[in-house]
Parts: structure tokens; sequence; C-alpha cells
């Protein structure tokens, strides 16, 4: 059944100060207001997710680059330590080379010197109680056994000067009274 119709509508929806109502035009800008909301939020949507995914990506290649620089730095870690060991074992065969024994230093130490003489001039430098020497040659000079030596390493001595203390590597004629027996070279 049809509405009916009122009279009075007329003078209601036309009267000179009515509300006005959309037309056409109206519905056309609230259709491409709402579009814009949409397509603005799409794009926001869109944007963010792209954000996070280079963001999950550069992460990635992050942990990736510290695991790599983490395990660089441990095959270095190891080669530079295989390449001490290498290295203070060469040192060791060259202390030792030619040793026909090895002694320490005992009792407050001595000088060691440049020829098996008591003598001022043929003062070297100080050896100290623990020092380990190796022996390279033997001689008696009278009565008294003296020995051609080279420090091989060197020992913590409270009583020890270190301006005159021969370093790792010099050789020099000693007194058999400030060594030890001698005893047998170790293997490089």
């Amino acid at each position: 059944m049809p509405a009916r119709m009122n009279p009075r509508d007329w003078d209601r929806l036309f009267r000179p100060n009515a509300p006005r109502r959309g037309g056409p035009i109206r519905a056309f800008v609230n259709v491409l207001i709402v579009g814009i909301v949409i397509g603005v939020f799409v794009f926001g949507l869109r944007f963010a997710l792209q954000y996070n995914t280079e963001r999950v990506e550069m992460l990635q290649a992050t942990q990736v680059a510290q695991s790599t620089s983490q395990a660089a730095t441990a095959v270095a870690t190891r080669t530079a330590e295989a390449g001490l060991s290498a290295t203070a074992q060469a040192e060791q065969t060259t202390l030792f080379a030619g040793a026909s024994g090895v002694g320490n230093v005992v009792g407050n130490g001595g000088n060691l010197r440049s020829e098996p003489v008591i003598a001022p001039e043929t003062v070297l430098g100080q050896v100290c109680p623990g020092d380990q020497v190796a022996i390279l040659e033997e001689r008696s000079v009278g009565t008294a056994p003296w020995y051609r030596i080279r420090v091989v390493e060197l020992a913590t001595a409270p009583n020890c000067q270190p301006a005159r203390r021969i370093p790792v590597g010099n050789e020099g004629w000693i007194s058999s009274t400030l060594i030890s027996p001698p005893g047998p070279v170790p293997d490089a």
C-alpha cells in the first residue's frame, strides 16, 4: 500500500528555513571522504607491515653478522694461540740448541761473565736465584769448573737488581758453584 501523502510535507520540507537535505553531490562527497579515510588506513597498515618486515630482516642480518664476526674472532684467536704455541716451542728449541744440560742458579745468584775469569772487566750482568740456564760448554780453570751458559728463563727473585739482570737468550760464563747439578735437556 502506498504511503499516504501529507499535504503539510511540502511546507515542512521546502519552506525557506527548512533543514537542508543532502543531494547527489553530498552523497558523492561523503563516499569520497569515507574512501579517503579507508585508503589512508590501508596505506598506513601496509607501510607498518613493510617497516616491520624490513626491521626483522635487518635484525636477522645483524645477528648473522655478529655470529660471523664472533666465529671469525674465535678462529683468529685459535690461530693466534697456535702460532704463539709454535713460536714458544721454536724459541724453546732455539734456547736449548746445543745444550748438554739444564741447571738453575742457586744461592744468592752471581755474575755472568764474558770469560771464565774473575775480573771486573769480564762482568756482563747478573743472574738471580732460580733463573734457568742451558749449559753449553764446561771448562776447568785451575781447580774450579766453569760453565758457558745461555739464560733460558728468568725467575722472580726479591734480591735481584733489575738494571743489572741478564735477559733471556744471553750467553756467558758462570762458576759451577752458582749452578745446581746439570739435568737433562727438555724435549722440544
